[in-house]
């Protein structure tokens, strides 16, 4: 389509679209943008080209703001596009495709029954293909940079696992280089340096393969030994510049656990390695049986030389290591995921010097831990736990932290004083116990109808401060108070509409029935029979007599109420609000009525006139308005 016939043809469709006639204004805006995407060398139209479009702002100092609201097309077969129903202003106009060099822009200013004329003519990129190998073993070598020079589009670009990379270049001539980390940095073809590198001549239409690059390293390459002298065929060799910034952990532990530090090869089934990539410095070698137990006692050192082959072998000797097991109360159930912290030395000042987890069998192995005395802390790793390792579920943890070689206080708990001792020998077994927490299970009813009651608050001790922690009961009123510590605790339950009570019956503190708890004690049958309580309800009334519809109504206990509410109490130490001091409240509805329940038989009195006093019975509903002075 010629571009008169283009022209001709959008104007038709836009009086199409808006029934246009002489008579009458374009319900559209009549201006448009047409035009072609070319080929620039040979004219050949571009069928799919993109054309994105944006309305933009421009700056006073010259550019433009355009907006995020970017618009798509494509070109038809001819590579003609038509943008259309264009509001007047300024336009950021771009065209791409697939094998063309670069997005090619304009900054188009439209103005009332604009008809703008905009062709793109796209250079055509060609094809660079290459691999990148090691020189001596011809292995591919990943991650290479392939640099070419002038910059193209993608001028640092990425060899795959295989070694190969592709480039889309335009026509014209380029110095290429391939850099590798430990490798000697080559030219195309086969130069040191751009000096005497050859220039890649790249024509029009004309893709290059095969632009291959053998790199030259360092190489050492040995045998590693068990200490009978057999072939380590299950060897991890680490390697890593003599003098890195990292703390060498020689003699601390394993090195699996600082591979971010290191490079490593693994040995084959003869026990031998190869370590390529090596520049004209100095390594230290380091090497591990796979399951740990086995390791070089110290590092070795070995210069690389580019182009040559340095041999090093290795030999393993026994590592000296704490392994044990950590066990529940019981001393025979395995505590699986239990993390163990390590600190040295004993003091004020400990540090950390190594840690581990226990296996599903409770076992662990701590490599390379030096003669001393050390205290060992258990946590719980809690990866057992939710979806996510690490997190507790709703349960929380089941055993409780603890720590040994250092004084705690002994009540219900069992860690030493005494430092663990790790000895000269290659092997030291520590196996250490850690509490689970307890468990108390019981049921909520009523007293009355020995009906169960669900949704009732019961509160027990815990491990943290303030040492309170709550539950419910479910349909069946029973509750399951979880992460319980070891101690003597006072239980109550409550539930709306009923009196308080303390485990065992009681209404307070004094009365109250002890729960001892054992470490890992699962503790049934505490029970609670609640008994529903007396109610004082009604309305609250301005002097007027109209309702107040917020706020709260507070009445206490005229006389000596039984019942403590328990704030926080274990064995020795409690903390309560004197029961006579302590108001009752309600908060009052939006209709001024309010509610006041679960209150044992006596006389209550407002706090704001005391003299407002009711009797109350248990199980006794007692209506009293309340007009606010």
């Amino acid at each position: 389509m010629n571009r008169v016939a283009l022209v001709s043809a959008v104007m038709i469709g836009l009086l199409i679209v808006t029934g246009c006639s002489s008579s009458q204004q374009f319900s559209l805006y009549p201006n448009f943008i047409f035009g072609h995407v070319y080929q620039s060398d040979t004219g050949t139209p571009i069928a799919g080209a993109q054309i994105q479009y944006s309305i933009c702002k421009r700056l006073p100092r010259g550019g433009a703001a355009c907006s995020k609201d970017v618009r798509i097309l494509f070109t038809n077969s001819d590579g003609s596009y038509v943008i259309g129903n264009v509001e007047p202003g300024t336009y950021s106009i771009r065209a791409s495709a697939e094998g063309y060099d670069h997005i090619y822009g304009s900054l188009l200013d439209i103005f009332a029954f604009g008809i703008v004329p905009l062709d793109f003519r796209m250079n055509k990129l060609n094809v660079v293909t290459g691999r990148v190998y090691d020189s001596k073993y011809l292995k591919p070598i990943a991650g290479a940079k392939i640099v070419f020079t002038p910059k193209i589009s993608d001028f640092q670009l990425g060899t795959d696992s295989n070694g190969n990379f592709r480039a889309d270049v335009l026509p014209g001539e380029y110095t290429v280089r391939a850099e590798a980390k430990g490798y000697i940095t080559k030219y195309y073809s086969g130069a040191s340096s751009a000096d005497n590198a050859t220039r890649l001549v790249i024509k029009a239409n004309n893709d290059i393969t095969d632009i291959d690059f053998a790199l030259d390293s360092g190489y050492i390459s040995g045998q590693v030994h068990n200490p009978d002298g057999t072939p380590a065929s299950k060897a991890t060799v680490f390697y890593r510049q003599i003098g890195s910034i990292y703390a060498s952990p020689v003699g601390t532990s394993s090195l699996r656990s600082y591979k971010d530090q290191y490079n490593y090869v693994n040995t084959g089934t003869d026990g031998k390695y190869v370590i390529s990539g090596l520049l004209n410095i100095g390594y230290e070698l380091q090497a591990e049986s796979e399951d740990e137990i086995l390791h070089t006692s110290q590092p070795v050192m070995v210069s690389a030389t580019v182009g040559k082959e340095t041999s090093a072998d290795l030999g393993l000797v026994q590592r000296r290591r704490v392994i044990g097991h950590i066990y529940e109360t019981d001393n025979k159930t395995p505590a699986a995921d239990i993390k163990i912290f390590i600190y040295s030395p004993i003091g004020k000042f400990s540090k950390l010097v190594a840690s581990a987890v226990t296996s599903n069998d409770g076992s662990y192995f701590i490599p390379d831990l030096s003669p001393g005395e050390y205290k060992f802390c258990l946590v719980d790793n809690g990866s057992r736990f939710g979806d996510n390792p690490g997190k507790y579920g709703t349960e929380g943890p089941l055993y409780h932290d603890i720590c040994y070689g250092y004084p705690e206080e002994k009540i219900y708990r069992f860690p030493s004083d005494s430092p663990i001792i790790v000895t000269k020998d290659l092997i030291t077994t520590v196996n250490l116990r850690i509490p689970r927490f307890c468990t108390i299970i019981g049921r909520i009813y009523d007293i009355e109808n020995d009906q169960p009651i669900a949704g009732a608050l019961i509160t027990t001790g815990s491990c943290s401060y303030p040492p309170l922690r709550s539950y419910r009961s479910d349909t069946n009123g029973v509750y399951q108070a979880n992460r319980v510590c070891a101690g003597e605790w006072i239980l109550w339950a409550w539930a709306p509409g009923y009196i308080p009570r303390y485990y065992g019956g009681a209404y307070n503190v004094e009365n109250a029935t002890e729960v001892i708890t054992m470490w890992s004690d699962v503790i049934k049958n505490v029970d609670f029979g609640l008994q529903k309580g007396g109610k004082i309800t009604g309305h609250v009334y301005n002097k007027d007599g109209s309702p107040i519809s917020k706020g709260s109504i507070d009445w206490r206990a005229k006389e000596a109420n039984p019942f403590k509410p328990p704030y926080a109490y274990t064995k020795g130490w409690s903390e309560f609000i004197d029961p006579n001091e302590a108001p009752i409240y309600s908060s009052i509805s939006s209709d001024g009525s309010y509610t006041i329940d679960g209150l044992i038989s006596g006389d209550y009195e407002w706090i704001t006139a005391p003299s407002v006093v009711v009797h109350v019975n248990t199980g006794e509903t007692v209506y009293q308005d309340i007009v606010l002075p």
